[in-house]
């Protein structure tokens, strides 16, 4: 996942996502309105003091903004945001990330970075408007946070002091030591280790007693120790599926070099190389209750080779009660379709066997109002997933809702969109469960043909919101 795609697609939701019926520009200009009014009596900004455990800072009383998955705090006007976020993850390795992405996205420009307290500056455009940030790294409660505070860069000035009142309030109550790496304390023995077993259905599998972090989207369980990670992903999708994609994921990417690997086991491990460090990454899919499975061990260079007996061991402990084979499942779909095909939405049974259900695209559009609005003024859509099978699927729209959908494409569709398919996998089979991050997924794994057609689209979201 490229994370300065995401940083850059954050910043402009966190920005904007308050916005009803008006662009960015219109809210800005409509502050600027304000801003040039003459106020007999200028009045002190109040502030509220904000706790999370130890840590702890004050903010000025501004209207709330929706939050993303890691915001514990968001609030804002129409020329600034203020966030504070909080990662289950060390400061040192985040900080150099993030830095080392924002420096190498061309559309933001970084300055003022500290890297003894873990703060910079940067700068974005959207919607012709420049949007200056600074951002401090925090680490209190065993735990990373991440203030930010984002302003309208004409309009910085005017806010000055309540940034910097916001930013440099931050306080932990006690000290909390990040872990050494130079040490590389590393992780227990085997011997000393704790596990539990999780089970769900007829799948199980050994799971460390390590500190637990964020479960979201595809994993169901997130640990971590010193500088070692173990996740499992689960998805809708065949084992075999998921196991080429990763292979084929491996040899595109520059960044990453394969190790080992074995299509029998559905079993891979490869490396991550970054300028600061190497991650070495493991993983193996089971398939069960119809479902693949992806325990997934990830460790820093310096602790791999400490740990890699406790590693193997969670990463082989995977079990499934009984066999499961992919054609049952096909089959139980088509026999529960006893829809007249006149009367059917979906026309196409296409992408089944890659875990694509054509069903799920149609309720993840139609039941999001957001995408209704924006998709009311087309007739004609495209939808292309990309794997080592392109699924091509075109649906027709009425009044903002998909009301056929088949296999092919219109010559005369008036946009497609494009996406690889893992992260079709994930976005359309949420469809029960739209949350801002789906739709902040979706916008960030998605292409259009035009390509002119997303900064439309993107526009046209903000105004529904």
């Amino acid at each position: 996942m490229e994370i300065s795609r995401i940083l850059a697609v954050l910043l402009v939701f966190s920005i904007l996502f308050g916005c009803t019926n008006q662009t960015v520009e219109q809210k800005v200009t409509e502050e600027e309105q304000k801003l040039e009014e003459p106020t007999p009596e200028v009045n002190e900004t109040e502030f509220s003091k904000f706790t999370d455990d130890d840590f702890s800072l004050e903010y000025p009383e501004w209207e709330s903004r929706d939050q993303t998955n890691t915001s514990i705090l968001a609030i804002g006007n129409a020329l600034c945001v203020l966030n504070v976020d909080r990662h289950d993850a060390p400061i040192t390795p985040l900080f150099n990330w993030i830095v080392n992405a924002t420096a190498a996205n061309e559309n933001v420009s970084l300055d003022e970075v500290d890297i003894d307290k873990h703060s910079m500056g940067f700068a974005a455009d959207f919607d012709n408007i420049t949007f200056k940030a600074v951002t401090s790294m925090h680490y209190c409660n065993h735990k990373t946070y991440v203030v930010l505070a984002t302003c309208a860069k004409d309009y910085w000035n005017e806010y000055e002091e309540d940034l910097e009142h916001f930013t440099s309030s931050v306080a932990c109550a006690r000290e909390y030591a990040e872990p050494d790496y130079s040490a590389k304390p590393g992780m227990p023995n085997l011997d000393d280790t704790k596990y539990g077993t999780f089970i769900d259905e007829d799948y199980s599998a050994k799971i460390p007693e390590w500190n637990q972090g964020k479960a979201e989207n595809e994993t169901i369980i997130s640990l971590s120790q010193g500088a070692c990670t173990v996740l499992l992903n689960k998805y809708n999708a065949p084992s075999e599926t998921l196991y080429d994609w990763t292979e084929k994921y491996i040899e595109e990417n520059d960044s990453l070099e394969l190790d080992s690997k074995s299509s029998s086991k559905k079993k891979i491990s490869y490396q991550m190389h970054n300028e600061n460090f190497t991650l070495h990454i493991e993983s193996k899919i089971t398939y069960c209750n119809f479902q693949s499975y992806s325990m997934i061990t990830i460790c820093e260079d310096g602790y791999f080779k400490d740990n890699a007996e406790i590693l193997e061991y969670i990463l082989d402990s995977p079990e499934c009660a009984k066999e499961y084979s992919i054609a049952p499942d096909i089959v139980k779909v088509e026999e529960a379709e006893e829809i007249p095909e006149e009367e059917r939405i979906v026309e196409t049974d296409v992408g089944l066997e890659y875990g694509i259900n054509a069903e799920a695209v149609v309720s993840f559009f139609n039941s999001n109002p957001i995408f209704v609005k924006v998709m009311k003024k087309y007739d004609k859509v495209n939808l292309r997933i990309e794997g080592d099978e392109n699924i091509k699927l075109k649906a027709k729209l009425d009044d903002g809702y998909i009301v056929n959908v088949k296999e092919g494409s219109y010559s005369d569709a008036d946009f497609t969109l494009t996406m690889p398919l893992e992260d079709a996998l994930n976005i359309f089979n949420n469809a029960d469960n739209i949350t801002v991050g789906n739709i902040l997924s979706f916008i960030i794994h998605v292409k259009t043909d035009p390509p002119e057609k997303m900064n439309e689209l993107i526009k046209e979201a903000f105004s529904a919101a």
